[in-house]
């Protein structure tokens, strides 16, 4: 998952308040953070996302959101008699931050996002077509991006091997081989949970599955991927570090 640093004081600076409640707090948050020529930010998934014109909305998490927040301390509020000083305490925070995100609540909000990664060349929408590589664009709803350019016609014939010779022998090897690339490419789009499968690497040892994790865990965008246990995924405190995830890997199983 990508994130953004908030770093715009322009905003605030000098600003003057008439009340300086939590109302009008959320709102100058929600002012200092948006980019003018940009899309509103959106509440989803536990995070504010701002859209970056690199192709892709950028979490933003409550500690840079706090942040921000306490930078408008001392700005001047009008009295009843002249104007005084904002004051801010730990509560003023917490509730501007909360009334911000209700402002922006969308919670399916990339629920429906494109079956596409944005490159440093474009965003690579994948559809039963085939993938077309087309200008980055709001609705496209991409949190995911490579600094590398898409090459549609770039090869990989060391992983290629490395799958021929993890199935020597089987009769069912070609099948394997396109189902661990299937896989992967689902994980890669963020559209591995719509099929509700496991992949479940099984045998005995120096059988090729701890280098597959390893490949599959590097290929993966930076931040897309997790260690929860299926065990624990009833715990909902550990089911949510899996949202916005990609792949989620655990060496070893009960």
């Amino acid at each position: 998952m990508s994130v953004t640093n908030i770093n715009d004081k322009r905003k605030s600076a000098g600003r003057v308040y008439d009340r300086g409640d939590h109302v009008e707090l959320a709102a100058a948050l929600l002012a200092a953070i948006e980019v003018a020529s940009g899309p509103p930010v959106v509440f989803s998934e536990g995070w504010l996302w701002r859209y970056d014109p690199s192709g892709v909305w950028l979490g933003i998490n409550e500690t840079e959101q706090s942040v921000a927040l306490q930078k408008f301390a001392g700005s001047s509020v009008r009295k009843a008699q002249g104007f005084g000083k904002l004051k801010l305490k730990r509560h003023d925070i917490a509730g501007a931050i909360k009334l911000a995100h209700d402002r922006r609540a969308k919670p399916d909000f990339f629920a429906v996002a494109s079956q596409a990664i944005a490159f440093a060349n474009g965003v690579a929408l994948v559809s039963a077509a085939g993938i077309e590589l087309r200008e980055p664009h709001p609705d496209q709803r991409v949190r995911v991006r490579y600094p590398f350019d898409f090459d549609a016609a770039a090869r990989c014939p060391r992983f290629e091997s490395f799958l021929n010779e993890i199935f020597d022998g089987d009769a069912d090897a070609s099948a394997k081989r396109n189902y661990l690339q299937e896989f992967l490419g689902a994980c890669l789009l963020g559209a591995a949970t719509r099929y509700g499968k496991i992949l479940v690497a099984t045998g005995v040892g120096a059988n090729g599955k701890s280098v597959f994790c390893a490949i599959a865990e590097a290929a993966m965008p930076a931040g897309t991927t997790s260690a929860i246990a299926p065990q624990l995924w009833g715990n909902e405190y550990r089911r949510a570090r899996l949202a916005g995830k990609r792949l989620n890997i655990v060496s070893e199983l009960p």
